[in-house]
């Protein structure tokens, strides 16, 4: 008999009223039959397929208008703005910016056009709060940490779709509004989000995340915790790396052997009238390297949009001079990481920094790079990450 579309989410609440959260179900497929083997075992291939068919059609889903069509001028100017910020053709007066497969940067995108187009002047607190829910619910609480550039609206898609009994909170930097200066520490960084989470749930236990850069930060926080006897019930990170500077040597000189492989590759593959030039940027760069890893300078990241609020750019520096001055000590407890399958050949693999860093450490790869593992499709096997993880 047909279960109709309300069955699946139903009983999926129901059985979160009555089982603990090891126990219940992420997803739940109505189907006609369960698929076997001509040995009559379960058919484990067929039935990860459809799951992984279900996830594809949930993204689409979200990723796709479905409310009211804009009405009226203002709205469709605005449904213009956010399908250009997007990508995407259809813009439901009902949406959700995130659930579209918005991130931070498409949202800055999204307030530009506002700005120009409307000639309204918006506030960047439109945008950031100190302290985001991302999900509500009743447990522990999970905290994550924001990434190099503050703001936390790009972890809402993994976020939103993590199987947890408690509420869900992301942190963002001081200093976002420009009511302030931003934090220029991991360790100051750690000392005001701590205040934060103490002031919202004075009781733990408390979860930790972070992602990037908000690793070192939520990993300060969880030592400040060990410190006051209050241990966290889970601390995750999400391709989190140090300063090259803080790399163990064998990982540093393995990275910059690997920059030589590459770029020894592609002067093979360049015409001879661009090898010169190309080999001098390759010296210049290691020049660099070698610089960071003695200096105090930060490396190079991802550049910021060329117009962003002074604010931001505020924050952005603050928190890439943050990393390059943080030296962590040992963890006393167990972190798991998160790392993505495709990693920068110019990128040592984060595991390789934490693995003599904490007293046990787990790692679970995810499809994607630095940037897209927490995005779209990608953000789902993460949300499955810490769904299991949660749980135990």
């Amino acid at each position: 008999a047909d279960a109709g579309a309300d069955f699946a989410p139903q009983l999926k609440v129901q059985l979160r009223r009555v089982l603990p959260p090891a126990l219940q179900p992420q997803r739940i497929h109505c189907i006609d039959s369960i698929p076997r083997l001509a040995s009559a075992k379960l058919d484990n291939t067929s039935l990860a397929a459809l799951d992984e068919d279900w996830q594809r059609r949930e993204v689409t889903a979200s990723t796709s208008g479905s409310g009211d069509a804009p009405r009226g001028a203002t709205e469709e100017a605005i449904a213009a703005i956010w399908r250009k910020a997007l990508g995407q053709g259809d813009a439901g007066r009902d949406d959700d910016f995130f659930d579209s497969g918005g991130d931070s940067l498409g949202a800055l995108s999204l307030m530009f056009g506002i700005e120009e187009v409307l000639g309204i002047e918006l506030p960047v607190t439109i945008i950031f709060s100190p302290l985001v829910l991302v999900r509500e619910g009743e447990g522990a609480p999970l905290f994550i940490v924001h990434g190099v550039g503050g703001n936390v609206m790009e972890l809402f898609a993994f976020g939103r779709q993590t199987v947890f009994d408690g509420p869900i909170y992301a942190i963002q930097a001081r200093g976002l509004d420009g009511s302030c200066e931003p934090n220029r520490s991991i360790a100051a960084m750690a000392d005001d989000y701590l205040a934060v989470i103490r002031s919202t749930f004075p009781q733990g236990p408390y979860h930790l995340a972070g992602y990037s850069s908000g690793g070192l930060t939520a990993l300060e926080i969880a030592r400040r915790m060990r410190a006051a006897g209050k241990t966290p019930a889970s601390l995750i990170l999400i391709d989190t790396q140090t300063h090259a500077r803080q790399w163990p040597f064998a990982v540093w000189a393995g990275h910059l052997g690997a920059r030589a492989r590459h770029h020894v590759q592609i002067l093979r593959d360049l015409p001879p009238r661009e090898r010169l030039s190309h080999a001098a940027a390759a010296v210049l760069s290691f020049v660099r390297r070698v610089s960071w890893r003695l200096g105090s300078q930060p490396a190079p990241d991802e550049p910021m949009p060329s117009r962003i609020p002074p604010a931001l750019q505020g924050v952005y520096d603050a928190t890439l001079l943050a990393v390059a001055r943080y030296r962590p000590a040992r963890y006393d407890g167990e972190i798991l990481l998160i790392v993505p399958q495709t990693i920068d050949a110019l990128r040592a693999r984060p595991e390789r920094i934490w693995r003599d860093r904490c007293t046990a450490l787990s790692v679970r790869n995810v499809p994607g790079d630095h940037r897209s593992m927490i995005q779209g499709e990608n953000a789902a096997h993460i949300a499955q990450i810490f769904s299991r993880a949660l749980a135990q």
